[in-house]
């Protein structure tokens, strides 16, 4: 599973958990995810839903990027052990995803400030 960080300019445009092209990891199309960076999970929270048009794939979508990419610096930058902990559903099941934020500041500034290039992935997760 990826957690994908997009941004357009200045912007964040898009923070996006999703299976990489070619795995077969199926969410469930309902969108709900909860994120926390402890390992309680966090509040439940609708995401986006989106389909890759060849494979079908669900694509969950935060609806305010900048707001979690705020936070998810600010996190890695307090603790090297900070992680993203997102809960999704995957056949009916709960599944918690674990994305390592060390080096996300670094992350950033060489692949997204300047020129700001899309689709740059975070580590993949840590299952658990």
């Amino acid at each position: 599973m990826n957690l994908i960080v997009a941004c357009e300019g200045d912007r964040w445009r898009s923070v996006v958990i999703g299976p990489p092209l070619g795995a077969s990891f199926p969410l469930d199309d309902g969108g709900q995810v909860r994120v926390s960076f402890t390992t309680e999970p966090g509040p439940n929270e609708q995401w986006q839903v989106r389909r890759r048009a060849k494979t079908r794939d669900v694509l969950y979508l935060v609806p305010v990027p900048s707001e979690l990419v705020r936070t998810m610096i600010g996190r890695s930058d307090a603790s090297p052990e900070a992680a993203l902990h997102a809960q999704v559903t995957s056949k009916g099941k709960p599944v918690t995803l674990e994305f390592p934020l060390a080096g996300l500041r670094d992350a950033i500034r060489k692949d997204l400030w300047e020129p700001c290039t899309l689709g740059n992935q975070i580590p993949e997760s840590e299952w658990r």
